[in-house]
């Protein structure tokens, strides 16, 4: 086949369209059903504050903590990778098998194609089967907080305008 420009575009554009479907196909549902579970969430949590209120007096703790558990969420997912959280601990989200697999090909015309059917040839040896689903298990995990976090921030949003109105 013959390697032009065009032709790795077209096959970068095809990964793409195949990576997006791939996330319709296996997570878009869990992900439609965390953002209504924390919807409802948002929107019942005055009628679980009444009930917290009674473990915790003070409505600015229950909040504050509401607020820690978000931004440590979304830190936990939007980090660059290598930075720490308050200088404890390094907690990577993201694949280091891939970041170190792809390196500067020894053939600069290779297409991409070819390029991610070898870095995933060599991930699939490189690991064993239970480090690999332990960090599966952990991203989807983490995937699953964040659409709840989204779908608790959408209900409180919308549970303001029912205050204020």
């Amino acid at each position: 086949m013959l390697e032009t420009r065009l032709i790795r575009i077209f096959e970068d554009i095809y990964l793409k369209i195949k990576e997006r479907y791939f996330f319709f196909q296996t997570t878009f549902v869990i992900a439609i059903f965390f953002v209504f579970l924390g919807f409802l969430f948002g929107n019942l949590f005055g009628t679980f504050l009444q009930i917290i209120r009674h473990f915790i007096q003070w409505d600015g703790f229950i909040v504050t903590s509401l607020l820690v558990f978000i931004e440590i969420l979304s830190y936990s997912i939007y980090h660059r990778t290598g930075r720490s959280f308050l200088f404890l601990w390094k907690f990577s989200k993201r694949s280091f098998i891939v970041s170190q697999e792809l390196k500067m090909s020894q053939t600069p015309l290779r297409s991409s194609l070819e390029m991610m059917k070898e870095v995933q040839a060599r991930t699939s040896f490189s690991r064993t089967f239970s480090e690999k689903s332990n960090f599966l298990n952990l991203s989807v995990f983490l995937r699953s907080l964040n659409y709840f976090k989204i779908g608790v921030m959408l209900g409180f949003f919308v549970d303001a305008f029912k205050v204020g109105s």
